[in-house]
């Protein structure tokens, strides 16, 4: 199975190397800016057989990666399952369930309706969800977002601003909760050290499940919508 591999520099001061194999298949790198190719081209080899892995994954999960066309019966994702689209005019104006179905009554840019839909939805369940962990760990972050973001599902800033990624909607809400979670522990340590992770176990006790969810559907929920 042959693939193509595109190699990023990071800025950052980071000294470890991720590597990641996207929805079209392209294995990314990216890597501090002294990183020699030796080093890269060694994680590569030591990394085959998971590269492979997940490739075959991809492929044998293409219908679910390919962009959305937003045609009716298409499958959507909220809080982890799924609905089929349906455009009706019987509906009121907008975008919302009815009868098991994700419905919209117009076919006019149906794809910025949707994700408004999802944004707003998303805003609606992680507030509160923050509000409740914030609460439940005696934190008191800055500031919610809620917006697209390519390469994360949330982040936390040192002046304690949380944003999220809208598409984790589309995820089971323990999943969310586990993010949630994650971003709030890091009022608390501002890194990945193993203090932060014991946090967020204490709240979060199968916090490794999710992670592994993340890793193995992420494309799936920030694919074309």
């Amino acid at each position: 199975m042959t693939y193509h591999v595109v190699i990023k520099r990071s800025t950052r001061r980071k000294r470890s190397i991720k590597l990641e194999v996207l929805a079209d298949n392209t294995v990314e790198v990216v890597a501090p800016n002294r990183t020699s190719e030796r080093a890269i081209n060694k994680l590569l080899d030591e990394k085959q057989d998971w590269i492979l892995k997940r490739l075959r994954f991809n492929q044998d999960n293409a219908d679910k990666l390919r962009p959305k066309q937003y045609q009716d019966g298409e499958t959507f994702y909220y809080l982890g399952s799924a609905y089929p689209l349906k455009f009706t005019a019987t509906t009121p104006k907008g975008v919302g369930f009815y009868e098991g179905a994700l419905c919209i009554n117009s076919r006019k840019a149906p794809e910025k309706a949707i994700a408004n839909w999802y944004k707003q939805r998303a805003y609606d369940i992680i507030e509160d969800l923050v509000g409740h962990f914030a609460q439940l760990m005696s934190l008191n972050p800055s500031s919610i977002k809620i917006k697209r973001m390519k390469t994360r599902w949330g982040s936390c800033s040192s002046s304690g601003n949380l944003n999220f990624n809208w598409a984790l909607i589309m995820a089971p809400l323990p999943v969310i909760d586990y993010v949630v979670i994650h971003e709030l522990s890091h009022l608390v340590h501002m890194n990945h050290s193993p203090a932060f992770w014991s946090l967020v176990e204490q709240y979060c006790t199968d916090y490794k499940a999710h992670t592994r969810w993340l890793k193995e559907h992420g494309a799936f929920l920030t694919n074309g919508v």
